[in-house]
């Protein structure tokens, strides 16, 4: 599994991914993923350990920006390497602000980076497996929606 972009909005969340070839001739099939199902926290604060650098290369206010969160990450795959664009959002005053950082090639991704991007991957596949936040036994609102699409 090749996840390309992970995406939050509201409750919802988005993940966009290739699987592997099924045959010689190499074709991938591209799935996109949506529930509406709450995830692990795990999967936020890997979401959120990106927001440091998001800052660092938007050139943004650390003070200012220091609670946004990450809502959307795209990544770009390689032969050896991956790069990666992050979301950020950040209510400042009265006003929802969203940023998007420039592509982040791998020759400046550092290590400490490329570890906090191997942790949301993990944590973007274990949701797609079903791995999920606990979920009360007695929550009025039971209704999950999955729906996985290939596309061509």
């Amino acid at each position: 599994m090749e996840i390309n972009k992970i995406k939050v909005k509201d409750n919802d969340i988005e993940i966009i991914y290739d699987l592997p070839p099924q045959s010689s001739s190499n074709e991938r099939k591209t799935v996109k993923f949506f529930c509406n199902e709450e995830p692990k926290v795990s999967f936020f604060n890997a979401m959120n350990a990106l927001l440091d650098e998001a800052i660092k290369f938007c050139g943004l206010d650390s003070d200012t920006w220091a609670e946004g969160e990450v809502t959307g990450v795209t990544l770009k795959h390689f032969d050896d390497s991956v790069g990666i664009n992050i979301t950020v959002q950040n209510k400042i005053n009265d006003l929802v602000v969203v940023v998007n950082t420039p592509h982040i090639s791998s020759a400046v991704v550092s290590d400490e980076l490329e570890k906090r991007i191997d942790k949301l991957l993990a944590e973007s596949e274990a949701y797609i497996q079903g791995q999920r936040s606990q979920m009360s036994l007695f929550d009025e609102n039971e209704e999950v929606a999955v729906r996985q699409f290939q596309m061509q």
